[in-house]
């Protein structure tokens, strides 16, 4: 149900008119009041008659996207594909970046209060943006990640059967000194892709070195370790690691990433990776949050795709 100012002022214990006031931040409303109700209307997941009206009856044809990112390539990939079908269904994106991969609160005012009428994100998000979003029926649906929550939309990738599967290619490759590079650990997919991974190589009695990618010493572990298959959190990272370890000349590995965006943007460096069929992915987060801005369904829906390995050769 949504949440209405008289639902407040019966919790507060006071009238309509202090709780509007006391939202509005009036002086004649004491500090003391103006937190208690505002902790209430928080709380309550309680949403602006403003902002909800326009929710409600969709006045604008503007689409909120949240990336966490503008270097790393698979944001550019998904946001061709994405800007696309928005243009082509009529929709305009406004596009947010979320610096540290969690949507807040803060944030997530920033984008309904610029009147968009729905949200993709490909951005984690926290449970006062979750509460929010479903007690004032604002149509959210993530893409790329799984939040592990079935009251949010999403659409997502198999994250554990991708390193599954780059730990299978281990096991066929004859290599014997693996290791995980992973991404930052507020990034969503990090635990279960190194799972996977790891599952799948126990049977091969090998131990398998861990590392940050931010990690300074990164380059001098991998040469010290002798690793001679690195699996990494994700394509950018995996480049990355290609490019320290050209300029020192270390060179007998095999490296896998995820995404598998060379496939999509030429210009990238082809390098050995895992993914699912990105078009297809969010193709699918698209069609789910136009059904529910046009139709008003709110009940949470997901799909998760397969991935395969991507070779170079």
């Amino acid at each position: 149900m949504t949440v209405k100012l008289k639902d407040i002022a019966e919790a507060a214990n006071c009238s309509i008119n202090t709780v509007s006031r006391a939202l509005r931040d009036c002086s004649d409303i004491g500090a003391k009041t103006k937190r208690k109700i505002k902790d209430l209307a928080e709380s309550m997941g309680y949403v602006p008659d403003n902002i909800a009206g326009y929710l409600r009856n969709k006045n604008t044809n503007l689409v909120g996207v949240v990336i966490s990112s503008t270097t790393n390539p698979f944001f550019t990939v998904s946001l061709n594909l994405l800007l696309a079908q928005l243009s082509d269904l009529g929709y305009i994106p406004l596009i947010m970046v979320c610096r540290n991969n969690i949507v807040t609160k803060d944030l997530l005012m920033d984008i309904i209060s610029s009147r968009v009428c729905g949200i993709i994100s490909f951005s984690n998000i926290n449970d006062d943006v979750k509460n929010y979003c479903i007690y004032g029926n604002i149509p959210l649906v993530l893409i790329g990640v799984n939040i592990g929550n079935k009251e949010v939309s999403a659409v997502y990738p198999n994250d554990y059967m991708s390193g599954e599967l780059v730990g299978k290619e281990f096991l066929k490759s004859g290599r014997t000194r693996p290791c995980y590079v992973a991404g930052s650990k507020v990034w969503v997919g990090n635990k279960d892709r190194r799972c996977g991974f790891l599952d799948a190589i126990r049977e091969s009695n090998v131990a398998c070195d861990e590392y940050d990618y931010d990690d300074v010493d990164l380059r001098n572990n991998i040469i010290t370790n002798k690793n001679d298959f690195i699996f990494c959190y994700n394509d950018e990272i995996a480049s990355f690691v290609v490019e320290v370890l050209e300029r020192c000349g270390y060179n007998d590995y095999t490296i896998f990433g995820v995404d598998g965006v060379w496939r999509y943007l030429s210009i990238c460096r082809k390098i050995n990776s895992v993914g699912g069929k990105l078009d297809d992915v969010i193709k699918c987060g698209m069609e789910m949050l136009i059904s529910k801005i046009e139709t008003g369904d709110a009940s949470p829906k997901s799909k998760v795709f397969p991935v395969e390995i991507i070779t170079v050769d």
